[in-house]
């Protein structure tokens, strides 16, 4: 057994590097070094002196869940829509109903009229004015 008594997510460094040289996994000193400060476990204890530090592998774990879920989440369809069983946040994220939320209807425009927007209604000059 290669995991600490008292927490199974810990195990010695060293022992760790061992059983991934049991499967043909290598790494390099930087690769070690990533390990350790991605993955720090507990100080101290009775072996550290005899295997070194410890990693938290518990975090390894949890990335491979989250593949697995990332994998799960990309097989379904989330298109948004209202439907009849769908829930819906009646209150709107601010407390008000869409009800009292300003709508604006937007119509749209030929580029000869974006233009004459542009040349007749431009607010900029104002603003800029009023900046100096």
């Amino acid at each position: 057994m290669v995991a600490d008594i008292d927490d199974e997510s810990q195990i010695y460094f060293n022992k760790f590097l061992l059983v991934l040289d049991k499967y043909g996994v290598k790494l390099s000193s930087d690769e070690r070094n990533q390990l350790l400060n991605s993955f720090p476990g507990k100080e101290g204890g009775n072996d550290s002196s005899k295997y070194g530090k410890r990693i938290n592998i518990a975090r390894i774990y949890d990335i491979k869940y989250i593949e697995m879920l990332d994998k799960m989440y990309k097989k379904v369809d989330v298109a948004e829509f209202e439907g009849a069983d769908e829930p819906t946040d009646v209150n709107g994220y601010l407390g008000q109903t869409k009800y009292y939320r300003s709508h604006f209807t937007q119509k749209p425009i030929t580029e000869d009229e974006f233009i004459g927007v542009i040349l007749h209604d431009n607010k900029l000059e104002d603003v800029m004015v009023t900046i100096r």
